[in-house]
């Protein structure tokens, strides 16, 4: 395996959460698009009325006809 991808789910979202690649091992390409071409195929089959593919560079996401947005995460400590 040189690639693998993370999609989290629900019933209206689709979100590509993580990669993680080998790029070591495979001179000449990247992986890393090779797992997102997969996931964007699955992500539009998916139905789905909320895609969100990762990146926040804006001009990276209008290439692949999706909308940029302000993404936020929130970190607690739950164990306390």
């Amino acid at each position: 395996m040189v690639s693998s991808a993370l999609a989290l789910t629900d019933d209206t979202r689709f979100h590509y959460w993580a990669v993680g690649y080998a790029q070591e091992d495979t001179p000449g390409y990247s992986p890393f698009y090779v797992s997102y071409a997969h996931v964007m195929r699955e992500a539009w089959a998916s139905g789905r009325s909320w895609v969100e593919l990762g990146r926040r560079n804006p001009t990276f996401k209008r290439r692949y006809g999706l909308e940029p947005r302000t993404l936020r995460a929130y970190v607690a400590d739950v164990a306390a």
